[in-house]
């Protein structure tokens, strides 16, 4: 967080189901609000929660990097 301070950038933080991983539908109203240009994500074995996101919600996300042009890390 202090990096990303340094850098002069913001975090943002999206809800996330305990079993599944980000909410889509929150991510891409941020997306809608704000010039995000990245998101970091863990979609298998997330600590602490140790999901791992299904592969319908990894399309998802991923439709909505390139619907919006931005990187995931």
């Amino acid at each position: 967080m202090q990096l990303l301070r340094g850098l002069g950038l913001k975090a943002i933080e999206i809800p996330t189901d305990p079993n599944t991983g980000i909410s889509v539908e929150a991510l891409e109203m941020a997306l809608d609000q704000w010039p995000i240009k990245g998101v970091i994500l863990v979609p298998n074995c997330n600590n602490p929660q140790g999901f791992i996101m299904p592969d319908a919600r990894k399309r998802a996300v991923l439709n909505l990097a390139q619907r919006y042009d931005i990187v995931i890390f």
